[in-house]
């Protein structure tokens, strides 16, 4: 439950955001969601390094999809949050970032939670028919990369992005620091 200050800033003299409370809550959530996608862009980085190497192709094919997994379910949670709790805790939409509708739009353009639904949470498509592996590929190059490269390109800008969502949640409640 969000505590009863709506407006930007708390009034002087008032006491500091409780380190349990949502607005903390979903800073430390979106921590999470940044670390999760650095983690699977470092993940990509050590499998493109070995992924022609015989002793390590079957690895590598699992670990890229794992981290393309991570990426697409990772953007799929923010999609859920950004519809049910985003609104709540920045209230006033003029005060919202850019920065969320666009990891929003982004998420929905590259397909990323029919990705998620198909490939990662389900085994089988809404049909329940098992998605043949060309069936995989194009729902994958739906997304738009090309290359492992892009996609480790595309994470980047998309974690600067959560950081500013969370600066701007932090700001509005404000809430100093995050003790972990």
């Amino acid at each position: 439950m969000l505590a009863r200050h709506r407006g930007p800033a708390r009034a002087e003299g008032r006491d500091e955001v409780s380190a349990d409370s949502l607005p903390v809550r979903v800073a430390r959530l979106l921590n999470d969601f940044m670390g999760q996608l650095h983690a699977a862009r470092c993940s990509q980085k050590i499998w493109l390094k070995v992924h022609d190497d015989p002793r390590y192709r079957v690895a590598a094919k699992y670990g890229f999809q794992i981290a393309f997994g991570t990426i697409a379910l990772t953007m799929r949670k923010f999609e859920d949050f950004y519809k049910h709790d985003f609104p709540r805790l920045i209230p006033d939409k003029g005060r919202r970032p850019a920065e969320a509708r666009w990891l929003v739009q982004e998420s929905k353009k590259r397909h990323l939670r029919a990705v998620t639904n198909t490939l990662i949470a389900h085994y089988k498509d809404e049909k329940r028919q098992l998605p043949s592996a060309s069936e995989i590929g194009r729902l994958i190059e739906k997304g738009g990369w090309r290359t492992e490269e892009e996609l480790m390109t595309w994470v980047g800008p998309v974690i600067e992005r959560l950081e500013a969502v969370r600066n701007a949640i932090m700001a509005y409640h404000d809430v100093k620091r995050l003790e972990e």
